[in-house]
């Protein structure tokens, strides 16, 4: 093996996107015990398949298992300049066209630990050529031996073949889209070209997504406190969903329903029984089939109407005098 190499420019992921890969970690895990060697390729250059492929590598290896990242964009690496590779490095096109006879001399080891690099090498004016070669598949079935993982960066298949000779040395492919970036009809044509070169498609990587506070990742990046706490986020669920059942309340005649004021209550079957003052009596029924609660003094409580919006006086059988009635206060204002 070549000598050590370190990534100078390398950076740690966050949380969301650590997540992300670790996922796709996982399905990949779950395909099958032979989709060991896996090719990633996109539509157009910019999707982000380099880095996706990566650091996908780089999940592996941190996952424990032995790992091989080969860049095979031939046409355009980006790996040396982004991750700021520390030495002069040979490569794949050393390799494939003999100017370095054995294949340890281009497998780098890294300070990633469980982790090793084939970069591309020199330019070359014939990338299809190489990698269409029986030597590139000897190759790519001599390191499955060696390797729990490879991972090997491809080109844009939208642009240039590479990808199909690429694929077929493979255990399956994963096709990188940005999003909201490509029509529909484009990716489909890619996709028909890997299927009528038998290439087995892992599946798709929706990249470059706009991630907001909602949805899975927000949830649990909550829960680990790497945003808002959870325990807040409960509350004002439960918070709202309270107040959504007493607008409810009011919007409803003739019907029973859950209320805050009144002092109501639904028996089991949905039924409203009466409330029993603090003498152990059952409070009287109004007009409308529903109970009035009294009070401790006996006063009878003011009521109101669904469709009252405004203070009114209302007057007291008991007492005699008009007493002034405010609107139903929600729970949130408490």
């Amino acid at each position: 093996m070549a000598e050590k190499i370190s990534f100078e420019l390398i950076k740690d992921l966050d949380f969301k996107t650590n997540e992300a890969y670790k996922r796709v970690r996982t399905n990949i895990s779950f395909s099958g015990e032979d989709i060991r060697v896996i090719s990633v390729t996109s539509s157009v250059p910019n999707e982000g398949k380099s880095s996706v492929s990566f650091n996908l590598a780089r999940s592996f290896a941190e996952d424990g298992r032995k790992t091989l990242y080969i860049d095979a964009d031939i046409r355009k690496s980006v790996t040396v300049a982004r991750y700021g590779v520390d030495k002069e490095t040979l490569g794949l096109t050393h390799y494939l066209s003999g100017q370095v006879k054995q294949l340890e001399d281009v497998v780098y080891e890294t300070d990633i630990p469980n982790m090793d690099v084939i970069f591309t090498g020199a330019q070359a004016p014939n990338p299809a050529e190489l990698l269409g070669l029986e030597k590139f598949r000897k190759m790519v079935a001599t390191l499955r031996e060696q390797y729990d993982y490879v991972i090997i960066d491809c080109p844009p298949l939208g642009s240039v073949i590479d990808a199909v000779l690429i694929s077929r040395a493979t255990d399956g492919t994963i096709l990188v889209i940005e999003a909201d970036n490509l029509s529909y009809k484009f990716v489909q044509s890619v996709k028909r070209e890997l299927d009528q070169n038998n290439c087995k498609i892992l599946g798709v990587i929706l990249n470059k997504v706009e991630m907001g506070g909602k949805g899975y990742y927000g949830y649990y990046g909550g829960y680990y406190g790497y945003s808002d706490g959870y325990e807040g986020k409960k509350d004002k669920k439960d918070k709202d969903k309270k107040h959504h059942s007493s607008s409810s309340a009011q919007s409803k005649k003739g019907r029973h329903t859950r209320t805050f004021d009144t002092g109501r209550t639904v028996s089991s079957t949905g039924r409203t029984t009466a409330p029993r003052t603090a003498s152990g009596t059952t409070a009287p029924r109004t007009a409308s089939g529903t109970t009035t609660p009294r009070t401790t003094s006996g006063v009878t409580a003011p009521r109101t109407t669904a469709s009252s919006s405004t203070a009114r006086p209302v007057r007291s059988s008991d007492t005699g005098t008009l007493t002034s009635r405010r609107p139903l206060e929600s729970e949130e204002d408490e």
